[in-house]
């Protein structure tokens, strides 16, 4: 049974609706005397909770520890795209372990070996949590060169130190996360688009999947980044729809520092 809290529109000031952490939704609430709570209403039923309490318990506190900052009326942390970029890289935790930092637009990612890319939340400029599992990243900055060197890697009270190696990485396309958009705002997508007369995309659709065929070549599917932007998984081509009225009317396709736009024709 769903646990029951009762708040008067008084009591109640802010509200987020947060993840699913071990079975359970969770919502983020504060009081009029600016106390954070975190509300818990089971969402499935689970097993094995002895096998993930730690996990559970750092998600847990993760929760907790985000409360306040809604109580005072914060709202997320937005950070600078391109201080985002700063942070990407490889770091090396031991000789046998390391992460890797990931940036797409104005978002953060980690991915550790034999996993794939998880969202960091900001909670600061430099301080980031990824929620799930509790695990709190710190980027480290020099003060004579103002560049990143190393972050502190926290899980379950414990930290560590991994020094950045490399600079150059990027969101992998083949593992990149994807949004699932509902058949009606792809279908806003299907057309005829052409840069020059017999040169140009046709864009179709399966179901939730949207494919991409450029003339004389055959139909690939792209995945959905935002609701006007999607990628390619083999090869790192993006297409944006341009929007006019709720309907699409131009999309602009884009390789390297490329960017060629063309007019819907049907």
């Amino acid at each position: 049974m769903p646990t029951r809290t009762t708040l008067t529109s008084a009591q109640l000031t802010a509200a987020s609706e947060g993840p699913v952490v071990c079975g359970h939704h969770h919502l983020i609430v504060t009081d009029d005397r600016g106390t954070g709570r975190v509300l818990m209403t089971p969402a499935a039923r689970s097993h094995g909770i002895l096998g993930r309490t730690r996990r559970c318990l750092a998600a847990l506190l993760t929760l907790a520890a985000l409360a306040p900052a809604v109580a005072a009326g914060q709202g997320p942390v937005h950070v600078d795209p391109f201080l985002l970029s700063q942070y990407v890289g490889e770091y090396r935790l031991s000789a046998n372990y390391g992460l890797t930092i990931l940036v797409d637009g104005d978002r953060l990612y980690v991915r550790a070996p034999n996993r794939g890319p998880r969202l960091l939340v900001p909670t600061s400029e430099t301080e980031f949590i990824e929620v799930e599992s509790g695990l709190r990243i710190t980027f480290r900055i020099r003060a004579d060169t103002r560049r990143v060197d190393h972050l502190v890697f926290e899980q379950e009270g414990y930290g560590r130190r991994a020094d950045r190696i490399s600079a150059e990485v990027g969101l992998d396309p083949a593992t990149r996360p994807a949004l699932t958009l509902p058949e009606a705002m792809l279908e806003r997508y299907v057309g005829l688009y052409e840069e020059q007369p017999g040169f140009g995309i046709a864009i179709t659709r399966e179901g939730v999947r949207l494919l991409a065929r450029m003339t004389d070549q055959e139909a690939i599917e792209i995945f959905a980044e935002s609701e006007t932007d999607f990628f390619y998984r083999d090869r790192d081509v993006r297409i944006s729809f341009r929007l006019d009225g709720g309907a699409a009317n131009a999309l602009v396709w884009r390789q390297g520092g490329a960017a060629l736009e063309m007019r819907r024709m049907d």
